[in-house]
Formats: structure tokens, sequence, C-alpha cells
């Protein structure tokens, strides 16, 4: 039982890590990116864009 929620929180986290590549790349094409680094994207995209 053990072993399939380790499999199941794994395939879950390797999803996650992906998303946040594709994110990472994304905001790193904005013009921002060249003086301010992906957490700092990241947190105004989620506060202005997302209304986290």
């Amino acid at each position: 039982m053990a072993w399939e929620v380790a499999g199941r929180v794994a395939s879950e986290v390797k999803k996650l890590i992906a998303e946040v590549g594709e994110l990472e790349e994304d905001l790193g094409k904005l013009k921002a990116s060249q003086w301010r680094t992906f957490e700092e994207l990241f947190i105004e995209a989620w506060h202005g864009f997302l209304g986290g």
C-alpha cells in the first residue's frame, strides 16, 4: 500500500516539475527576466494575474 501511495505522489511531483519548467521557460521570455529572477516574476504573475 505504501508503494502505491509513493508511486502516485511521485507521478504528481513529476508533473509539477514539468509544469514549473514550462512556466520558468515562458517567464524567461519576458523582457523583465533580464533584471528579475524567476521567483520574483512568478510572485508577480501569481498575485497580479492569477489572483492568488
